[in-house]
């Protein structure tokens, strides 16, 4: 930013990070606009590593101390075709007629070391008001960009701010537009949205909007929101408690791409919702198959039914693994090689190991070695299904 204003240049901090540096919140994004071209950017930065991947739109992204700064060209837009990306972007000289280009007006603000603060849409005043208002006219906005539906919600979410009422009204008429949307940045909106501090109003106020990309959401109820609210912001937490259904959330899981691990987490919460826990050996089949934090799912359980204290479970699953309670088939006494020398066919082997594991987690056989061989020999002469020598 100095480097453009030395070389003669005008360049201001703009959008998210003056938003964030007004309201006191930590900034982890950095934009700039400047009247620069880009080849002009190039030259000023030459020094520097820079990505060009923007080049074509008027932006570079400059590393500085391991953090990324992205610059813009004054620029402004023409139409957009696919509600999603300008046909073409035409670089100019005004920075009001970039700044009008944006999305509202919170984040249209300007910020320059030596003149302060530039807004020519009444961002200032929208902040102190918490309200999200577009610039211009809403419905103009969210047709060139159907992501600023969801962007609107989610700064909602976050801020908790509430959305000006033209805005508002342009959101419900512009919905179907979300269909436009790469499923990805749907997600990377909807995660943000859930992460945020207290999401529930947000979420059942624009219900039907959001159902426009995530259907499943119509069956959810007021408690399904004023749980998401009580949990801590962790997105598969909060996943698990909107859709509690395991096929359900599973299906929303697929819809949105989500990645192996959290699709794997919200399953295993989603089909332990209502697992037995009141004995220990219950307690320890359920470790058996939990493959996340018991805090997490301590508190998913308590969320879901306020009769199971979550301080309690998480304690008492947390005991049976600082016990070393048998709860996996390799803590067993015997293991595979125990069954290599037995005429036992070799699909039977695990099964055999997981019909040991049953009954050491529920205290019908000591985890020692001689009882474990004692129960198989038993069982040969039972069922004559394994020969022994």
């Amino acid at each position: 930013m100095f480097l453009l204003n030395e070389a003669g240049y005008s360049c201001y901090l703009v959008g998210g990070a003056v938003r964030d540096l007004l309201l006191g919140r930590p900034t982890h994004d950095y934009d700039c606009t400047t009247d620069a071209r880009p080849e002009e950017m190039l030259a000023v930065f030459r020094d520097y590593r820079v990505l060009k991947t923007g080049l074509k739109h008027g932006t570079l992204t400059v590393l500085v101390d391991q953090t990324q700064v992205e610059i813009t060209t004054y620029r402004t837009d023409s139409t957009y075709q696919d509600h999603r990306h300008p046909d073409r972007v035409t670089f100019t000289t005004d920075l009001e007629q970039d700044c009008a280009r944006r999305d509202f007006t919170i984040n249209a603000m300007c910020f320059h070391p030596y003149e302060g603060i530039i807004d020519f849409f009444h961002g200032t005043e929208d902040l102190q008001n918490r309200l999200i208002r577009a610039v211009g006219d809403p419905l103009q906005r969210f047709e060139e960009d159907a992501l600023r539906i969801l962007r609107a919600i989610r700064f909602s979410a976050q801020l908790d701010f509430a959305i000006e009422e033209k805005t508002r009204q342009a959101l419900y008429a512009k919905k179907e537009d979300l269909h436009y949307v790469a499923i990805e940045r749907v997600e990377q909106e909807w995660r943000k949205i859930l992460e945020s501090p207290h999401p529930g109003a947000c979420l059942e106020a624009y219900q039907d909007i959001l159902a426009v990309v995530i259907p499943q959401i119509s069956a959810c109820t007021g408690q399904d929101f004023a749980r998401v609210d009580q949990a801590e912001p962790d997105y598969r937490l909060r996943m698990a408690l909107l859709f509690p259904d395991p096929s359900k959330a599973d299906l929303v899981c697929r819809q949105l791409r989500l990645s192996n691990a959290d699709r794997q987490a919200i399953r295993t919460l989603t089909a332990y919702r209502e697992a037995p826990v009141s004995t220990r050996s219950q307690r320890r089949q359920l470790l058996s198959r939990l493959d996340l934090d018991p805090g997490l799912y301590a508190t998913y359980r308590a969320l879901l039914d306020p009769s199971v204290d979550r301080r309690e479970l998480t304690e008492q699953l947390e005991q049976i693994l600082q016990d070393g309670d048998c709860i996996h088939v390799s803590q067993l006494a015997v293991n595979g090689s125990d069954l290599l020398d037995l005429p036992v066919a070799p699909e039977q082997r695990h099964v055999l190991l997981e019909e040991l594991l049953e009954l050491v987690m529920q205290d019908e056989l000591p985890n020692r070695r001689d009882a474990l061989l004692a129960w198989l020999k038993k069982k040969n002469r039972l069922n004559r299904k394994i020969r022994f020598p």
